[in-house]
């Protein structure tokens, strides 16, 4: 019925090389405290969007979501979730390093 699975879905390391360069636009927030929640807001949308896609593909395509399941197996499949989280998580964790020096810049000013 369908040729080989694993032909047509991407490897783990596909998986998280596609995370990462999705991933990239994040670092804008290092520039300006607003770009940084303006980046954070696009990358949740964003890793939001491709975890429905990737949970969409792996659960509920019926046929094709059993034979993934059974040919890719748990490990693929938990990559497939995770990465799609790394847009979000890089994009928190650029914000709380801007909101940490915000703080820390203003420390040095009440000091003066």
């Amino acid at each position: 019925m369908l040729a080989e699975i694993s032909d047509k879905m991407l490897t783990v390391p596909q998986l998280w090389l596609c995370a990462c360069l999705l991933s990239i636009p994040v670092f804008v927030g290092l520039v300006r405290k607003w770009l940084a929640i303006l980046t954070f807001a696009a990358a949740s949308a964003l890793s939001i969007y491709l975890f429905h896609g990737a949970y969409h593909g792996v659960f509920m395509e019926g046929d094709f979501s059993r034979a993934v399941q059974a040919e890719m197996g748990p490990s693929w499949i938990a990559h497939s979730l995770a990465s799609t989280l790394l847009p979000a998580l890089l994009a928190l964790m650029v914000l709380a390093w801007r909101m940490k020096r915000q703080g820390k810049v203003r420390e040095r000013e009440i000091r003066r």
